[in-house]
């Protein structure tokens, strides 16, 4: 049986991939990064996803949508 004893796994257990873009940012995007995440109204997920992935950073609006709501591993 492929599913029998599948559990789903603990809060926290996988890293984000807000946090490691993060690590791999110098200080200064860091903080910009930080304010684009805060500012809903200026940066919808899907626009800020888009103008990462511009800038060669990949992260889906899901994946950014999760960590405005808490929901990711952070």
């Amino acid at each position: 049986m492929l599913l029998e004893g599948m559990k789903p796994k603990a809060v926290g257990a996988a890293r984000c991939k807000i946090a490691t873009i993060f690590e791999q940012l110098d200080s200064a995007d860091c903080e910009l990064l930080d304010q684009f995440l805060a500012d809903e109204e200026r940066w919808s997920s899907n626009g800020l996803a888009n103008g990462l992935r511009e800038r060669g950073v990949f992260v889906s609006v899901h994946t950014i949508l999760k960590h405005r709501k808490g929901l990711c591993a952070c």
